[in-house]
């Protein structure tokens, strides 16, 4: 079973929250005259940034009023609330325990349904360079599944050495490269969306409970691990159907001190915190309420994807749910307009994201007074906007600012700029 904290992880969490009564304190005067004092700790924020937010919640903050008409904040988790993306470190957890719990029937329906039936985008290739067959793809990775199940069993949780006691089972290297390369083969042939679906199937067997303690034992051990970039590759006398395949990814998991304590400021000052995620909405509230991660947000104001069962009693199901949007792009916003704007009135006072799946929700309300961009130097949509902060940083009162961060390290730096990872020098746009 998952160790617990290490003392460098609890010294993490235990200095989040030992910032938010502080924090209360100081939001005490936010109503008074004293507008000079500072609502949250310098930290590490870009200090115009954090001026822009800070005026916001002295022009907007309403403490005591009605929770249905008060002004509130929405946050993209992923690379927003932390660094790092919590849904992939789970899949990539799970293929490294063998922590699946469908049979191989079901791994193979739902692999089948994930590639599809057309050939994957041309940048889906072997070592040697050769595209990608999917259905070859798929016939080695039920085959693997198979002997895996049959070798170690389903379990939904393994003890902290499996991983070592397979880490020379050439099965096992095998299958983890390809299935891990089989998730980007479908963002990049088929979209982020339905590969965002695809990772949820994946979860099917779970109980709530048993997938609670999953993510737990995910986040434990990603907190503790060094940030880095990592290759899986199939061993070369086992190139399968699809041949040899070497798959390289981030690893990178850290919790982010600022946004925790931005989150008690807004609270504290009657501004509503809400959290909208294209990541499975089960597995970002175990990471947004649980008090041991510092963020302590209600599980009602996690808004994420759904899933319900296809006609029978399986968790979480491999069907969307009904009259509920994929909240990805401008899912975010449809989810956002039902579950609050419907309730509440107005859009939300502030929206922060990193991404092109969040640029819909950050420019698509004429009620936002701010939006934050954390910067991730990237091209396409977000960029444009980036750019568009970049332009309003003398603006007094910018609509669209930049939080820049050290890729080498998951945090933040008090600048705009972003170091990218395996850099030394401050980028501000891509």
């Amino acid at each position: 079973m998952t160790k617990p904290l290490t003392r460098r992880q609890l010294a993490t969490v235990a200095g989040l929250s030992s910032l938010v009564p502080g924090l209360l304190a100081a939001g005490a005067h936010a109503t008074d005259d004293t507008a000079s004092l500072p609502l949250l700790p310098p930290l590490k924020w870009a200090p115009t940034t954090r001026r822009a937010i800070e005026a916001v919640i002295r022009a907007h903050g309403r403490a005591g009023e009605d929770v249905t008409t008060r002004p509130y904040a929405v946050f993209d988790w992923d690379n927003t609330c932390i660094f790092g993306d919590c849904a992939e470190t789970l899949f990539r957890f799970m293929i490294d325990n063998l922590c699946f719990m469908v049979t191989p029937q079901q791994f193979g329906a739902f692999l089948q349904r994930g590639l599809g039936h057309g050939p994957l985008a041309a940048t889906c290739r072997t070592v040697s360079g050769q595209r990608v067959n999917p259905h070859a793809l798929a016939v080695d990775l039920v085959a693997d599944y198979t002997a895996l199940v049959r070798s170690y069993g389903l379990r939904p949780l393994r003890d902290s050495g499996f991983t070592l006691r397979t880490a020379t089972d050439p099965i096992m290297s095998g299958f983890r490269a390809k299935l891990y390369f089989a998730y980007d083969a479908m963002t990049a042939s088929s979209g982020a969306d339905h590969a965002y679906r695809w990772i949820i199937w994946m979860l099917n067997g779970h109980t709530p409970d048993s997938l609670r303690q999953l993510v737990q034992a995910s986040n434990t051990w990603h907190l503790g691990q060094a940030i880095t970039s990592v290759t899986w590759q199939t061993p070369p006398q086992r190139p399968g159907q699809a041949g040899c395949i070497s798959h390289t990814f981030m690893q990178c998991l850290r919790l982010t001190p600022e946004i925790a304590t931005l989150h008690a400021c807004l609270r504290a000052q009657g501004i509503d915190v809400y959290v909208c995620s294209a990541s499975f909405v089960d597995i970002v509230r175990v990471f947004a309420t649980d008090p041991r991660y510092g963020y302590n947000l209600p599980a009602e104001n996690v808004m994420g994807v759904r899933m319900r069962p296809n006609g029978d009693a399986s968790y979480p199901g491999d069907r969307d749910v009904p009259h509920w949007p994929l909240t990805y792009r401008q899912g975010k916003v449809t989810a956002i307009r039902q579950a609050l704007v419907r309730q509440k009135g107005h859009g939300p006072l502030m929206v922060f994201g990193d991404s092109d799946g969040d640029v819909d929700m950050l420019r698509g309300f004429a009620d936002t007074a701010l939006a934050v961009i954390i910067n991730r130097c990237l091209s396409g949509p977000i960029g444009a906007l980036s750019r568009r902060a970049a332009q309003e940083y003398p603006v007094r009162q910018p609509r669209f600012v930049l939080q820049g961060r050290n890729e080498n390290t998951g945090e933040w730096r008090p600048d705009p700029a972003t170091i990218r990872y395996g850099s030394t020098t401050p980028r501000l746009l891509a």
